[in-house]
């Protein structure tokens, strides 16, 4: 992290499906994240704490079924929280400290 990186995550980031780990934090990164990241089916970390990535966590983020490390915190993430959250059951480590999420968190979390 903290490599002085700027822009968007691309549009068609969903196109690597072979990526494991998108590790990202503590960079100028803004935007949204892209409703594609979901075709990451063997994506075992996301990590943009400390970015400026906004919007919301993509309803079916739960298609990440390798996913182990969310970490989101510090960013501008707002909206509900995605039932499909529930779905991730090989989760280690969820952080949202610092994001603006309102709704219930599901059950299974």
């Amino acid at each position: 992290g903290g490599n002085l990186i700027e822009g968007t995550l691309p549009s068609n980031l969903g196109e690597f499906t072979t990526l494991t780990r998108l590790s990202l934090f503590e960079n100028n990164i803004n935007g949204t994240i892209p409703a594609g990241i979901v075709e990451l089916t063997r994506l075992g970390q996301l990590d943009v704490h400390a970015t400026a990535i906004d919007g919301t966590i993509p309803f079916n983020i739960g298609s990440l079924v390798a996913l182990e490390y969310l970490l989101l915190s510090e960013a501008e993430i707002s909206g509900q929280w995605p039932e499909s959250l529930s779905l991730l059951t090989n989760l280690k480590q969820l952080n949202l400290t610092g994001d603006s999420l309102s709704g219930t968190i599901p059950d299974a979390i």
